[in-house]
């Protein structure tokens, strides 16, 4: 099956497992979509990076989170790169909010603690080392 085909199956089967909250599915997809298309810098690479981070933030243990992280960094830089972006007036992105917040049935007194457009969390301190706890 040529590349191209292979990453557009992975971008498809991936989102759809995404959808459907199956993120090893997802991640596997993703991760078999950025493998054919190597190094390159695309659109569609940097919509794989952005899902397959989004699929490890789900799927990962917290001690692990710093890969998901690592993964929607680059598809982050990789948009800035190509100069792709998304401007939104203020009140497309309070309407913006306002569905995601639907659709994660979120209500007023819900807050989420990382990125409000993605959800992937922020990636804190994981605790008390050793040391810290020594010194109470």
């Amino acid at each position: 099956m040529p590349a191209d085909r292979i990453v557009h199956y992975a971008l498809a089967a991936g989102t759809n497992a995404l959808n459907r909250y199956a993120t090893e599915e997802a991640q596997s997809a993703f991760e078999r979509g950025l493998a054919s298309l190597g190094e390159e810098k695309s659109e569609t690479a940097a919509m794989l990076w952005s899902r397959l981070g989004q699929a490890q933030a789900s799927n990962l243990p917290r001690i692990e989170l710093q890969k998901a992280v690592d993964s929607l960094g680059r598809a982050f830089d990789m948009f800035l790169d190509l100069g792709i972006k998304t401007a939104l007036s203020d009140e497309q992105f309070v309407e913006a909010m306002a569905e995601r917040r639907q659709v994660l049935n979120l209500g007023p007194n819900d807050h989420v603690i990382g990125c409000p457009l993605c959800l992937a969390p922020l990636v804190g301190p994981l605790g008390e080392t050793a040391d810290e706890s020594d010194e109470e």
